[in-house]
């Protein structure tokens, strides 16, 4: 069941596995298990962990538009979806950096190999400002 106290950008299907103060271990299961352990590294800077093992992907609607991504692929490869067919897609070795002012509507995440593991930096602006 999504947390009313999670920031925005983690979308509503979100549920809390774990955490304490500064970590939070989530799952957004749809088809296998899509893992995500978020690091509250300085308020507004997230250091997140995504341990992604699924056949089909999932879609979330960014709830607001101040929110700057940057991904690492470690291992496996990963699909994003955005609107307008836009597709960013991501290999073993490769970043992609997105921002959800630059995404309209909903976006769509695939892992054409059933497995992920990345590492993303997540800047969240309203939380930075309000610091």
């Amino acid at each position: 069941m999504p947390n009313e106290e999670f920031p925005q950008w983690y979308g509503t299907k979100a549920c809390l596995l774990s955490g304490d103060e500064g970590m939070r271990s989530l799952a957004y299961d749809e088809d296998g298990t899509v893992g995500f352990t978020d690091y509250e590294v300085f308020a507004g800077i997230h250091l997140g962990i995504l341990d992604v093992r699924a056949s089909q992907g999932y879609s979330i609607t960014p709830l607001r538009n101040d929110v700057l991504e940057i991904v690492y692929c470690r291992l496996g490869r990963f699909e994003c979806e955005l609107a307008r067919d836009v597709c960013v897609c991501i290999a073993e070795g490769d970043f992609a950096v997105t921002s959800s002012a630059l995404i309209p509507g909903h976006i769509r995440y695939s892992f054409p190999f059933g497995s992920f593991f990345g590492v993303a930096l997540v800047v969240d602006f309203e939380a930075l400002t309000a610091c």
